[in-house]
């Protein structure tokens, strides 16, 4: 969960200048790489099934959240701001979008 971490922190140390849409991509990719990497954690090593079950649930929803939010990312390209994680971001810091001075 520490690698975790550090993906978060950088995503929000980027997200005030513009966040390159490639990068959120890759970021939410990596993401749901490391959700069922744990889910394969949960199942192996639970023995509890009421623990195992309610843990793989969450992570399920994890993994769809963060698959959701990347085909949202493809509906923004070619925008100058798009909302990702529930947070407004410029996604293209490259160019000129109306309303900018």
């Amino acid at each position: 969960m520490h690698h975790l971490g550090i993906l978060l922190s950088v995503a929000q140390s980027n997200i005030n200048d513009g966040l390159d849409p490639q990068n959120a991509e890759n970021l939410i990719v990596g993401l749901m790489v490391v959700s069922v990497m744990a889910l394969v954690f949960v199942v192996r090593t639970i023995q509890k099934v009421t623990t195992r079950v309610v843990l793989s649930l969450l992570l399920i929803g994890i993994v769809g959240g963060l698959w959701l939010q990347r085909d949202n990312l493809e509906d923004c390209r070619g925008q100058c701001s798009c909302r990702l994680f529930g947070q407004d971001i410029r996604t293209d810091p490259g160019t000129f979008c109306p309303g900018e001075l």
